[in-house]
């Protein structure tokens, strides 16, 4: 990539997060290959034997590219692995549980809050996330044992598909070892770490993007992607949506900087010691450039929740992007992305008595109680929220007024509640609770 030519972009929770930064380049390709064009004969194949040695082969040259385009260096070219999709499944999960323990107790609050929000049917859960890592993911830069990993099932799909999953991967390993890219933070907010991984996976789309104008056949890298299965069926849409969200908007975000910077030092700078805080502000970078970060949102309903004997399961921010998908439950993409876009911050806590939420069924609505609390940035927008809210309610939810801003659910009861400048969803067991936000 020159450094007079910007990027072109091709035509929840920390344990949420760190397995959506585990997902690789695979979901990618079959999203980019062009299906408009005639199929052309098929592309040559390769069996687990030869992708490894062609993979040797090529990363010397993809990384001299990739370095130029970048304009950075190498400390060491990383020699890829070649290894089955099961084997990185359990790498991804030994990974997951040093870090942050058991799968199920770790993505037990995510996974009630996306039932009680309507994010996941009743009953599901977001397991397959960690045990489905070799089915979705074609490479892996592991950024704690700096090892490049490349799945032998996606790479026997062609030389070409092949030499994409490695430029991209290789952006990874160089920007590490250049910046140093940040390992999931447990202490930092859901939303500004998934921002992070935007930033992250946005400057490896792009060049990957480039490079495949520059570098690759465009037809046997068409008919390779035809072939590929992405492997995220049976994952919950919105994971896979923020997946995809974290490459495509992710890539927008990088090119809008290279554009407003005249090259790369906006990015670097983001990469160094400035990443972007928040969804917002990967959906409107200006809002980044401006430095314009959330505002704190309190939660007012703790204490008397707590004197009621409920204890606080969890607690983080839904961001802008989450907002979005929530509320397209209820009314079309379009209406929801604008009640959204007035985002100002938020916070949700997640309250349990007596049931844990490892251990509630169904939605969770029966017993636990969720509250969300927004701010906005003016009174329109907090306006244009309450009326995507209350349809996301009754369309999406199934929810029947029950008069004050309450609406029974049938497993429980939630409350819409405004204040200048901020709205309150409750969900909880009873109306009097449901009350309490």
């Amino acid at each position: 990539m020159n450094r007079d030519r910007p990027p072109q972009r091709p035509q929840s929770s920390y344990a949420l997060v760190l397995l959506l930064a585990t997902a690789a380049t695979l979901v990618v390709v079959a999203l980019t290959g062009d299906r408009s064009a005639p199929a052309p004969t098929p592309g040559e194949e390769l069996d687990a034997a030869a992708a490894a040695e062609l993979a040797l082969e090529l990363t010397p040259e993809v990384a001299s590219r990739i370095a130029q385009m970048r304009g950075l260096e190498f400390e060491e070219v990383p020699l890829p692995r070649v290894i089955t999709g099961e084997r990185l499944s359990e790498i991804a999960e030994d990974d997951f549980r040093e870090r942050v323990g058991d799968p199920v107790e770790a993505l037990a609050a995510d996974t009630a809050i996306a039932r009680i929000v309507g994010l996941l049917e009743p009953g599901a859960d977001l397991l397959g996330l960690v045990e489905g890592t070799g089915d979705f993911a074609a490479a892996v830069w592991d950024t704690r044992e700096q090892r490049l990993y490349v799945v032998a099932e996606a790479a026997a799909g062609g030389p070409a598909t092949l030499e994409l999953f490695l430029a991209h991967e290789l952006v990874h390993a160089l920007e590490d070892q250049a910046f140093g890219l940040p390992e999931p933070d447990p202490d930092a907010e859901d939303d500004a770490t998934l921002a992070e991984r935007a930033l992250i996976e946005g400057t490896a789309t792009a060049l990957m993007d480039e490079y495949a104008t520059r570098y690759i056949d465009p037809l046997a890298l068409g008919s390779e992607a035809l072939g590929l299965d992405p492997g995220t069926e049976g994952l919950p849409d919105f994971a896979v949506e923020q997946l995809e969200w974290t490459y495509f908007d992710g890539a927008e975000f990088v090119e809008r900087l290279y554009e407003l910077g005249g090259g790369w030092d906006l990015i670097d700078n983001a990469l160094e010691s400035r990443p972007p805080e928040s969804s917002e502000q990967i959906l409107h970078p200006l809002s980044y450039v401006r430095d314009e970060g959330p505002h704190q949102v309190a939660i007012r309903s703790g204490g008397e929740l707590r004197a009621g004997g409920w204890e606080r399961a969890d607690t983080g921010a839904l961001g802008e992007l989450a907002t979005r998908q929530l509320l397209a439950l209820g009314v079309d993409d379009a209406e929801a992305e604008r009640a959204a876009e007035g985002w100002g911050g938020d916070r949700y806590e997640l309250w349990t008595r007596g049931v844990d939420p490892i251990d509630c069924e169904g939605s969770c609505r029966e017993d636990q109680v969720l509250v969300i609390r927004w701010r906005w940035d003016t009174p329109a927008d907090a306006a244009e929220f309450r009326r995507a809210a209350r349809t996301y309610v009754e369309e999406g939810l199934g929810g029947e007024p029950a008069g004050d801003g309450v609406s029974a659910l049938g497993d429980g009861w939630v409350e819409i509640a405004a204040e200048p400048g901020s709205t309150s969803l409750t969900f909880a067991p009873s109306r009097e609770l449901a009350r309490t936000g």
